[in-house]
């Protein structure tokens, strides 16, 4: 899709130069351990997997086995906020162990 977005721009009279300028500015995504990468990159698919972290979902006491089909928007919401507040545990201590 972003290639056919390119080519309309090139034929709807945009410059190929400004397009290049456009795909060499750096991502606004900066994650606690991620470098910033060019939008071109994302693009295409070219960069680095350095290392795969795997994060666990905490154990939940409010969570029971009647819930296991509700897909309500509060349930999705808070499962959502748990697995950033999960990664953010875990990307924490594993940048402590790093400094160790």
């Amino acid at each position: 899709m972003i290639r056919s977005l390119i080519n309309l721009a090139k034929e709807g009279g945009i410059k190929e130069e400004r397009i290049n300028n456009l795909l060499d500015q750096p991502t606004r995504f900066r994650g606690l351990l991620y470098q910033p990468k060019k939008i071109r990159e994302t693009i295409e698919g070219r960069f680095e997997i350095d290392e795969v972290i795997r994060i666990e979902r905490r154990n939940d006491p409010h969570t029971i086995s009647d819930k296991i089909f509700d897909f309500s928007r509060g349930t999705i919401n808070a499962l959502l906020a748990d697995g950033y507040e999960d990664a953010k545990i875990e990307l924490t201590e594993l940048q402590k162990e790093e400094k160790e």
